[in-house]
């Protein structure tokens, strides 16, 4: 914002007219901001909209007509596969002083992992740290394949802890048309059964109740002591691991 300077990452998406973030690079203001171009210009900006549970958010530029910006376009036509080299560009902590050098970082890792945090991100080896959030995930050839984030509801980064966190580019795409709508925001949302297994929770076959919360949606669903779940939609359940999984 004007008030308070936040070392951190984004990146132009949709012809240079929108800026794609972390969402906690925001700390919960609504605005207006200014962002810092590479080349030092600093121009004004809108939230357009916020996925906490991805923790992206998207702003718009106000730009002048005679300065065009190039957008990265998304590259979601290459499935990422583990153990694919990728780049993770970002600012260092401080960077608005520019005492000692050139501000921007690059670290390189691979795809560690797929389908982490729920479905929500995917896992890199890459070093992350709090000024890489909302920077651009890149592949060997320069394509722009997902966002640092923190993509779960951690208060805190752990700096340097051997694995960071990404939304990859299919999530991202799902989720633009809602975030270019003007002041919406989706709050992150976990399922939620209310339901304590009664005995071992890998026993099989199915899982025995012990109880159930009165306010929970599991009681208004009907389920009480001593049911056995034995499926969850489509997803049989065998155990209390499946259920959770499902």
């Amino acid at each position: 914002s004007p008030a308070q300077r936040n070392d951190c990452s984004g990146v132009l998406v949709r012809g240079g007219n929108q800026v794609l973030t972390a969402a906690a690079n925001l700390a919960g203001q609504r605005g207006p901001f200014l962002v810092e171009l590479s080349c030092g210009t600093c121009l004004p900006a809108s939230l357009l909209g916020q996925d906490l549970g991805l923790d992206l958010a998207l702003l718009r530029l106000v730009r002048p007509s005679d300065l065009p910006l190039p957008g990265l376009e998304w590259e979601q036509a290459k499935r990422l596969r583990l153990g694919q080299t990728l780049g993770l560009q970002g600012v260092s902590p401080g960077a608005g002083e520019r005492l000692h050098g050139p501000w921007h970082t690059l670290t390189t890792g691979i795809v560690s992992g797929l389908g982490r945090l729920g479905g929500a991100a995917h896992q890199t080896d890459a070093l992350v740290n709090p000024g890489n959030a909302g920077g651009p995930v890149i592949n060997i050839d320069g394509d722009l394949v997902g966002i640092v984030t923190q993509a779960s509801r951690r208060e805190s980064w752990a700096p340097n802890c051997g694995v960071g966190f990404f939304a990859p580019a299919s999530n991202i795409a799902a989720v633009l048309p809602f975030l270019d709508a003007r002041g919406s925001v989706r709050e992150w949302a976990e399922p939620f059964l209310g339901v304590v297994p009664d005995g071992g929770l890998d026993s099989g076959p199915g899982i025995r109740i012990a109880e159930v919360d009165p306010t929970t949606p599991a009681w208004q669903a009907g389920l009480r002591g001593a049911d056995l779940i034995v499926g969850l939609g489509s997803a049989p359940t065998r155990s209390w691991s499946e259920l959770v999984a499902a």
